[in-house]
């Protein structure tokens, strides 16, 4: 079954909340030791965001698709960083999961984005990462 994430309805699931984490992002497109933490969690914030919205009703996937949020995860997977990389693929796949608006999941699903990732080269990541992506 597809397993739904339950978030409490924490004022952060705001759009405003998501556009300080796309920006943040934007500030942080070169991952290094300091800021390759922030970057992570800021990845995985957005998924969160993102899901939350899709399933209560608020606005954020729209923010995530009018800023071509997709587009910049694929972006960060051309990072070195290893961990970056597995939270991007998680976050992919925490979108593909949880989404239910099935004109969500086209979006998703359609853009040549994911094409994209299959094609970057994934290497250095542990097997155990790469085992259900590859």
């Amino acid at each position: 079954g597809v397993r739904r994430l339950t978030l409490g309805g924490s004022r952060r699931f705001t759009v405003r909340g998501l556009r300080n984490v796309y920006a943040e992002l934007l500030r942080n497109l070169e991952v290094d030791d300091r800021n390759e933490a922030r970057v992570v969690e800021l990845v995985r914030q957005a998924a969160e965001m993102v899901v939350y919205g899709e399933q209560n009703g608020v606005p954020l996937f729209e923010y995530f698709c009018e800023k071509n949020m997709l587009a910049l995860l694929v972006d960060l997977m051309s990072q070195e960083s290893a961990p970056l990389r597995v939270q991007v693929l998680q976050t992919l796949g925490i979108l593909v999961q949880n989404v239910r608006d099935t004109r969500n999941l086209y979006y998703i699903l359609s853009n040549n984005h994911l094409n994209e990732l299959i094609d970057l080269r994934i290497s250095g990541l542990p097997e155990e990462v790469l085992g259900p992506y590859a």
